[in-house]
């Protein structure tokens, strides 16, 4: 229960951006103004509320890196399915498909503000051009994740070896007919 409470509090520029285009995906049926503003959102998916699920074929997310003023620049590739045909609108997105969003703390969490293009062979790189992945932890905190479990499956084990054995249930007496 501890560690589930630890671990909730995700609250991160690029869970922010990613979360963002997972609900500009979803079509219709998302929520992509809870994380950016419309003008954001249209240039990546224009008339994004009339769109299909799945207008997006690729998501991909790197490693922040602080920006000025308070901002995180997070870097971003999408690659779209199709001509974008569900979503009923003669409008090209118009947002770069390599780019950095530009995400500001916002009362509630991370907000993306803005994008940008991006070089591919710069410092912001998605983990597919080199970048670090969002989700990667050091050699250490592993080896401590794995001493601990040894730990607990030992503790575990003791716990049951100490246990006493339960007690035989009676039987019952058999009455002769």
């Amino acid at each position: 229960m501890i560690l589930l409470a630890a671990c909730g509090g995700t609250d991160r520029p690029e869970g922010a951006v990613e979360n963002w285009l997972i609900a500009l995906n979803q079509g219709k049926a998302g929520e992509p103004h809870t994380y950016a503003p419309a003008d954001v959102t249209n240039s990546v998916l224009p008339n994004w509320a009339q769109c299909d699920p799945g207008s997006l074929d690729v998501i991909e997310v790197g490693t922040h890196a602080a920006g000025k003023s308070g901002e995180a620049l997070v870097p971003y590739r999408i690659e779209y399915t199709s001509d974008l045909s569900s979503c009923e609108t003669t409008e090209h997105a118009t947002a770069p498909k390599e780019g950095t969003a530009v995400v500001r703390r916002a009362e509630g969490g991370w907000r993306v503000t803005s994008l940008q293009t991006r070089s591919t062979t710069g410092a912001l790189l998605v983990p597919s051009e080199g970048g670090e992945a969002i989700g990667t932890a050091p050699a250490s905190a592993w080896l401590a994740a794995l001493g601990i479990s040894v730990l607990l499956m030992v503790l575990v084990a003791l716990l049951i070896g100490l246990t006493p054995e339960p007690a035989p249930l009676p039987r019952e007496q058999q009455v002769p007919r």
